[in-house]
């Protein structure tokens, strides 16, 4: 019996060295040599939804009312309990869900109305600037430059970079 003990106590202080030797060579030598060669990229980065601030209007108190808005409904759908409790949830969303979508609207017009008045004012006082509001009105170009592929009068590929 006291055999078997001793043989056990081996086999857990074995497996205990050979984990150290093992976490000791990945972080200090496999790591620090993947670290000096290859350059490291966050791949979530470019991925999964994000909020994109790209429109004229929007700005700190939007993003503030989304994110409320965004959080009232992860709770919403994640709540798991009593009727009473997810209809009060249910509620604050919609709340936060109205309080948003109302102060964008109200933001919205508020911009598009300060945009044609600037382009009122700068109609009579200066024609050229005038111009180039209309300019930036209208949709943007394509920037890309396309690549095309020709073998013997026969388009292979065509890539816009």
């Amino acid at each position: 019996m006291a055999e078997l003990i001793t043989r056990l106590e081996h086999a857990q202080s074995s497996v205990e060295t050979l984990d150290e030797v093992y976490s000791n060579l990945c972080c200090r030598s496999i790591f620090k040599e993947l670290d000096s060669y290859i350059q490291y990229r966050d791949v979530r980065s470019g991925t999964g939804k994000k909020l994109r601030m790209s429109k004229p209007y929007w700005n700190h108190e939007l993003t503030d009312l989304w994110r409320s808005y965004h959080l009232k409904e992860n709770e919403f759908l994640k709540y798991r309990g009593y009727r009473h409790g997810k209809e009060t949830c249910f509620s604050d969303y919609k709340r936060a869900q109205e309080t948003f979508d109302k102060r964008k609207r109200q933001i919205e017009r508020e911009f598009y109305k300060s945009e044609l008045l600037k382009i009122e004012t700068i109609c009579t006082e200066n024609p050229k600037e005038f111009w180039k509001c209309i300019e930036k009105l209208g949709q943007k170009p394509n920037k890309g430059i396309p690549m095309k592929v020709r073998v013997r009068d026969n388009i292979v590929t065509e890539k816009t970079t």
